[in-house]
């Protein structure tokens, strides 16, 4: 890992994107994928639920954080965007083509990808791709923003930060998926509070507004957890409201109290490469050993194990190559 790299920062990346694709392998295998009503299986739903306002929020906050260490301007932001295309859409294009046309061959379930149709994917970005476009979509339009000084003062970038919450409140696309504006509009508000938090972090960490979120993640948290155990629901604003309240409170928190965990970082070091391939190693682990593993527990750990280190070997490999670093990771060569 680059000794430039803030070690707290990439212990928080670890940690998102150990949440990503475990919540989507209890998602995937075990609500959706294995009705077992085992104690194990109960838990992991639990977590999974637990951080489902958390997950992709500290994921995109991450992203936020960092790029306000230098935002861009009139004169960068031409730099800006091709930097991001390169590092974003390239690795889009080519890992999405390969994962729709490998389990168009291996398919897990009865909804085999048909290749005829794989122009559609890049319209309306398939499985964990979307993230990729929207925070692509997000840097074009924040950067923007930065260009016009709209995010120069606190006040502004509130302003700005109340805009896309009201849009993301109130905007509802229907499972509409095209060019992950729906994506957009859910992570734009936490990009920008991580812009905030690293930006204006003497007003976000005063010792006042840490008390204030702290006992506004205790009453947000709370409610998501009534809500759960009494079997109560929300409408689809009402869910995006109540995670607002919970991801915006423990989001600065986490940050503030942010440590260097080795092993933490280590894997954040390879979160975004991790993101790319996960699903690979997750559908290797039905292939190779789906009929080995009975129990919830086993099954759970492999297709976690595989799901990052499948990737984390891919890196290693990809980067040995300025070719493939360039036309896979979107590296510079």
């Amino acid at each position: 890992m680059p000794v430039n790299k803030d070690l707290s920062i990439e212990t928080l990346r670890g940690i998102a994107i150990l949440l990503v694709v475990s919540g989507y392998i209890v998602r995937s295998d075990i609500i959706n994928g294995n009705p077992e009503s085992s104690f194990t299986a109960s838990i992991l739903k639990y977590f999974f639920y637990a951080a489902s306002y958390i997950r992709m929020p500290l994921f995109t906050a991450i992203s936020g954080f960092l790029y306000a260490s230098s935002p861009a301007t009139s004169s960068t932001i031409k730099k800006l965007y091709l930097g991001k295309a390169r590092r974003l859409l390239i690795p889009f294009f080519v890992v999405s083509t390969l994962q729709y046309v490998f389990f168009s061959l291996f398919p897990l379930s009865n909804s085999r990808p048909v290749l005829a149709d794989i122009a559609w994917i890049y319209l309306f970005p398939y499985h964990q791709f979307w993230f990729i476009y929207a925070i692509f979509m997000i840097f074009l339009v924040v950067g923007a923003l930065d260009a016009l000084k709209a995010l120069d003062t606190p006040a502004k970038w509130a302003a700005c930060l109340a805009v896309a919450l009201t849009l993301n409140f109130s905007l509802d696309f229907m499972g509409k998926n095209l060019l992950s504006i729906p994506g957009v509009n859910y992570l734009i508000p936490y990009f920008l509070l991580g812009y905030g938090l690293k930006r204006y972090s003497y007003l976000l960490f005063s010792g006042t507004a840490l008390r204030i979120l702290g006992g506004l993640f205790i009453l947000s948290f709370g409610a998501q957890q009534f809500m759960h155990f009494t079997h109560a629901s929300l409408n689809f604003h009402g869910h995006r409201i109540l995670g607002a309240f919970v991801a915006f409170s423990v989001l600065p928190l986490l940050f503030y109290f942010k440590r260097p965990i080795p092993i933490l970082a280590w894997l954040g070091g390879y979160a975004f490469c991790i993101h790319l391939f996960y699903l690979f190693g997750e559908g290797m682990s039905h292939l190779v050993f789906g009929g080995m593993f009975k129990s919830t527990p086993g099954f759970f750990l492999v297709c976690l194990s595989a799901s990052i280190v499948l990737p984390i070997f891919a890196q290693e490999l990809l980067e040995k190559s300025s070719v493939t670093r360039r036309l896979v990771l979107g590296q510079r060569a």
